[in-house]
């Protein structure tokens, strides 16, 4: 179920249903009328109480290392996507968690010519392990992809996504289909561009969120050319613990659960 920190989203959804009535209504008005139909003054208050939900609280969930958490992908109320992982690495300043070869995961399949998602099928993670470093607040998360089974680094991968929201038994985002891959040798390149374009002739998206999301791309190449963290750690190097188990997804995979 959405609540206020889906503004941008109900509001985009909002502007399409007018549309379909004849009315035009702004990218700005949309965030207005939902600033309002949540009893503030404006989008400015509402912005401000969103971001301030995304940042880590100190009630919020925490896990030790070797932990296992559920991480869902949630759009339009509905799991598309779920997988379970090892946490890593768990900071107020970032959350690491470790997907290995044949973890438990459930996806979906866009039909991107109809605009459809199919219902999630079960499966395993194959030929990757993946290291993924999650920044509360950030619109992007970073992954160290190695070949399956405790193997080389291959690439790094960054999905731009919406920030993630800790919940009790893992971490929900949203993916913003735009993604960049980097290799080892800091090379990059963009990845589905024709996705994030394909999501704003269907109206799920408005262009100027686009190009929030790839303007958030273009901070995390800069990063990369800097030198920045992640890119600057040894993350590469990094194997996981031989005596972690193989994570599994919980019963209760397919639920959408009370955000943190």
């Amino acid at each position: 179920m959405r609540d206020y920190r889906d503004a941008k989203v109900m509001a985009a959804s909002l502007r399409k249903a007018l549309a379909q009535q004849g009315h035009t209504v702004t990218h700005s008005q949309g965030l207005e009328l939902m600033a309002k139909a949540f009893g503030l003054d404006n989008w400015n208050v509402l912005a401000a109480r969103i971001d301030a939900a995304r940042r880590p609280r100190p009630g919020a969930s925490t896990w030790s290392p070797g932990a296992a958490i559920t991480l869902r992908n949630v759009w339009r109320g509905q799991v598309t996507h779920a997988t379970a992982a090892i946490v890593v690495e768990d900071r107020p300043q970032r959350l690491v968690v470790y997907a290995p070869l044949g973890a438990d995961m459930r996806s979906s399949r866009m039909d991107w010519a109809a605009g459809v998602r199919d219902a999630p099928l079960a499966h395993r993670r194959h030929t990757t392990d993946a290291l993924t470093i999650l920044t509360p607040g950030s619109g992007h998360a970073v992954t160290a992809m190695f070949h399956g089974g405790g193997g080389p680094f291959i690439c790094w991968y960054v999905d731009l996504q919406e920030p993630f929201r800790r919940t009790p038994d893992g971490v929900v985002t949203c993916d913003q289909q735009l993604d960049i891959v980097i290799g080892p040798d800091g090379r990059w390149r963009w990845k589905d561009e024709d996705h994030l374009a394909r999501i704003v002739e269907l109206g799920w998206i408005t262009p100027a969120e686009a190009r929030s999301i790839r303007r958030e791309g273009e901070e995390v190449i800069a990063a990369l050319g800097r030198g920045a963290a992640p890119f600057s750690e040894p993350w590469p190097l990094w194997r996981a613990d031989p005596d972690w188990r193989i994570p599994e997804l919980p019963a209760t995979w397919a639920t959408v659960p009370a955000y943190d």
